[in-house]
């Protein structure tokens, strides 16, 4: 469930794409928790921006996620997050596991909406959050560690 947060941080990095005019090629999400997002654009200024986005705006997803799960819009929340899957299934995501585990989620996500559960709704909107949160602040302390021992 982890790759959740990596679909957040590549997204981030295809939105802000999209924003400037540039080019998303592709995404990747890989069985490690690891992923890419391959953009294309001639301008430097373009591509740190576009690099940039994935820590921060992953955080701040899974905050909007918390704010919409403490005013208990959890059948909204799951429906953006729902979207966000679909728009990478149709758009981006082209590898095999990427594929499968969007599809998967996806599905976990229909399921619950289609039970119209509102504890299993609110459980599985603030799992996710907290999944996205966890997991994009231990992302950004490991790349800190990272860049900390290996300056270059």
């Amino acid at each position: 469930f982890k790759v959740i947060n990596t679909m957040m941080h590549e997204s981030a990095h295809a939105f802000v794409a999209l924003l400037l005019n540039a080019e998303v090629i592709q995404i990747e999400l890989l069985s490690d928790t690891s992923g890419t997002a391959l953009t294309k654009t001639a301008s430097k200024w373009k591509r740190f921006l576009i690099s940039f986005a994935g820590y921060p705006l992953a955080t701040a997803i899974a905050w909007i996620l918390f704010y919409v799960a403490l005013k208990q819009w959890y059948v909204p929340g799951l429906i953006g997050l729902l979207i966000i899957i679909l728009l990478n299934l149709t758009f981006f995501v082209r590898n095999m596991y990427g594929i499968f585990w969007l599809i998967t989620y996806g599905l976990i996500i229909a399921i619950v909406l289609y039970l119209k559960n509102p504890l299993l709704t609110s459980i599985v909107l603030y799992i996710t959050a907290g999944i996205i949160l966890i997991e994009s602040i231990i992302s950004i302390i490991q790349l800190l560690v990272i860049a900390w021992k290996q300056p270059n």
